[in-house]
């Protein structure tokens, strides 16, 4: 594993983005949520020794936009389901980046719909120390990627995601700013 700064992250997934749907990525600060953290969020589990995750959110008029370009059709023309699906191969795409870029031995897991409120059940208390991404542009979308702490690690309240309390995870380690 090697260390990468979070702007090269950010180059590096933008390089995808731009080509599929006309979104660049820049480093983005704890407090730049945005709307689309109420709106459609998708999470990506990297399967492997670390739990790690890489969250994708985006307002509703992002996502049809988003689908619209990655599909090069006019916007009315893009259903829902192609919607969900083209926010899915996005979000695949930027996970195979993520994973070269970490140089971690990881596997992309299954993408799931996700909320707020399941990512507070899974121990997540805050976005300070993970890697947040945000489109640049009138796009609101987000991503973060960060750590989940083992079961064996975590203290009696269950899983904790290393940016909260308890510290500085891998995500951390091998991003810098």
């Amino acid at each position: 594993m090697g260390t990468l700064d979070m702007n090269e992250l950010a180059r590096v997934v933008s390089n995808v983005t731009r080509t599929m749907c006309g979104v660049s990525f820049v480093v983005g600060e704890g407090g730049d949520r945005g709307e689309s953290i109420c709106s459609r969020m998708l999470v990506l589990p990297l399967i492997g020794l670390r739990r790690i995750n890489i969250v994708m959110s985006c307002d509703t008029a992002t996502a049809r936009n988003l689908a619209a370009s990655m599909l090069r059709r006019p916007l009315q023309e893009v259903a829902r389901a192609e919607v969900d699906s083209a926010l899915r191969e996005l979000l695949s795409m930027v996970g195979g980046q993520v994973v070269n870029v970490m140089q971690v031995d990881q596997t992309l897991g299954a993408i799931r719909a996700i909320t707020l409120a399941d990512l507070v059940a899974e121990g997540a208390g805050g976005f300070g120390g993970s890697a947040l991404l945000r489109g640049s542009g009138s796009a609101d979308l987000r991503l973060w990627v960060y750590e989940v702490v083992s079961d064996a690690d975590a203290d009696e309240s269950g899983p904790q995601m290393s940016f909260g309390a308890r510290g500085a995870g891998l995500v951390r380690r091998l991003l810098r700013r």
